[in-house]
């Protein structure tokens, strides 16, 4: 199997559920963290050995992270590269140089690990169209009788996956909580009946949480 062989299997078969959910966005994300342990596995099938490096480049007179993911063979180290790019602010309140440098490193990654792996964020937050402005009505149309606004419908949410139980439960321990308690604040009987949701809303809750001594 080459190695664009390879990549077609870890394609065809890598399933990143957009597991994090942002309260300041409201919207559901994954992170470069979540595609990284995902693909594990299926490096070891395919043997291959993914790599992920950086560095800061300037193009014009903004400063950007570059990030590089490439694809390695094992076997006959043949080579598949995608680069990623994000740009750094000038400034962020609250976050001091490093931050906002480390922030950009995981955007650019994750950039680049879309690309390679061909994982689609359209639906993520920074990459949504314009917002369309409604057209015009034509003089003298006349307003339905039932003028009242509709509001759209949410879209319920999933049941989590074995592969985020296995983040939360795998977080819990890091802080020192007891799965169970945080079970309980949901009013549900086990882990397995939390829906996506509530898991993104425990996991957001337990990375604010001081790791246990």
């Amino acid at each position: 199997m080459g190695i664009y062989e390879k990549l077609l299997t870890l394609q065809a078969k890598l399933k990143v559920p957009k597991g994090q959910y942002s309260d300041f966005g409201g919207y559901y994300y994954r992170s470069c963290e979540d595609i990284t342990e995902a693909v594990k596995p299926l490096l070891v099938e395919v043997k291959a050995v993914l790599l992920l490096t950086d560095e800061i480049v300037v193009i014009g007179n903004r400063t950007y992270v570059k990030a590089v993911a490439k694809l390695i063979d094992t076997e006959s180290d043949g080579i598949v590269e995608v680069d990623g790019y994000a740009r750094e602010d000038e400034s962020q309140k609250g976050k001091d140089v490093a931050q906002i440098t480390g922030s950009c490193s995981s955007y650019a990654r994750k950039y680049a690990l879309n690309g390679l792996f061909a994982l689609d964020d359209a639906k993520d937050a920074d990459a949504l169209p314009p917002v369309q402005q409604p057209a015009e009505k034509p003089a003298g149309s006349q307003k339905p009788a039932n003028n009242a606004k509709r509001q759209p419908t949410a879209k319920p949410a999933g049941k989590v996956t074995s592969y985020q139980m296995g983040q939360l439960q795998a977080l819990a321990k890091q802080k020192g909580v007891a799965v169970d308690s945080v079970v309980a604040g949901y009013k549900i009987n086990n882990l397995q009946d939390m829906d996506t949701k509530q898991w993104a809303q425990a996991m957001n809750s337990l990375r604010k949480r001081a790791d246990a001594q």
